[in-house]
């Protein structure tokens, strides 16, 4: 899946979806065909909205996690920074590790 370019950068930032790793579109969302480090596993499903909202559903642990920033501009650096500390951390928790 390419990079989007944004017209407004204001309101978002170019849209990269899980830069170097394999996904794919389903009804629900993306798919993640491969584990994330330190997150996710493979067959997890994601989706995030304009105001920095986002969402996974990790089958395979037992794990759905949401993130409600609602600010902008979307994909602000410090934002995602938050949505990965966030997501290391419930990995890194006893019930992320069940897996």
């Amino acid at each position: 899946l390419r990079a989007l370019p944004t017209c407004a950068p204001e309101r978002s930032r170019v849209l990269a979806l899980s830069p170097g790793s394999k996904k794919t579109w389903t009804h629900f969302g993306l798919l993640h065909l491969e584990a994330q480090p330190g997150g996710r596993s493979a067959g997890s499903v994601s989706w995030a909205g304009v105001a920095n909202t986002f969402f996974w559903i990790d089958f395979e642990a037992g794990l759905a996690a949401v993130v409600f920033a609602q600010s902008l501009p979307f994909l602000d650096p410090r934002v995602l920074a938050l949505v990965e500390r966030y997501e290391r951390s419930l990995y890194a928790s006893p019930r992320g590790q069940e897996r």
